[in-house]
């Protein structure tokens, strides 16, 4: 029986009868481990997959919590995110890492937030932006941390139990120009 009978057959349109022979999940490498994975941001200019998520170690390499896919492995972004600072060498010393939350492209760059205080020994307050060699630190950061970023064309917003960004008063939503934090409404405090 042909491909096309037996789409026929089993009722799915003839059209579609390659998806016969296609599987419907590819590996991506070895995986990133059982931590999870918990955002992705396609970057089809530089033909990447940035994944975010709470691992520490791809494919055997240190990678905490951010990684990229480059359509045949996975690369190091820098010294990765973590809640202490680290040697970005030694393997027990990369110690805890925070969950990355979210991650967003804004004006070319790569942002990224969650639970995390350092990349290395570079201090970034739970959100950060990749240079393409390292995390850089968004000010001072946030006082605590920061769940979600999206952009708008006046800037990156920033979602999360912060009170404060850089040295702005902000409850819960900040917005980034490019240089520095803004507040953006007088949220209520809603923390317990």
């Amino acid at each position: 029986m042909s491909a096309r009978s037996l789409a026929t057959a089993l009722g799915f349109c003839i059209a579609c009868h390659w998806l016969l022979a296609q599987p419907l999940i590819t590996p991506v490498g070895a995986g990133v481990g059982t931590a999870g994975v918990s955002r992705l941001a396609p970057d089809p200019l530089n033909e990447k997959l940035y994944v975010g998520g709470a691992f520490s170690l791809v494919q055997g390499i240190r990678v905490p919590v951010i990684t990229s896919w480059n359509g045949s492995t996975f690369e190091a972004l820098g010294c990765g995110l973590t809640t202490s600072p680290w040697d970005c060498i030694t393997p027990s010393n990369g110690g805890a890492t925070g969950p990355l939350t979210d991650i967003e492209f804004w004006n070319g760059n790569l942002y990224a937030c969650g639970n995390f205080h350092n990349s290395g020994q570079t201090v970034l307050n739970y959100v950060a932006r990749w240079n393409g060699l390292d995390w850089n630190p968004l000010g001072l950061g946030g006082n605590e941390g920061v769940t979600s970023l999206r952009f708008l064309s006046d800037g990156l917003y920033a979602t999360g139990y912060f009170s404060v960004m850089d040295t702005v008063p902000a409850l819960g939503l900040a917005r980034w120009d490019g240089t520095r934090w803004h507040s953006v409404h007088d949220l209520p405090d809603i923390t317990p």
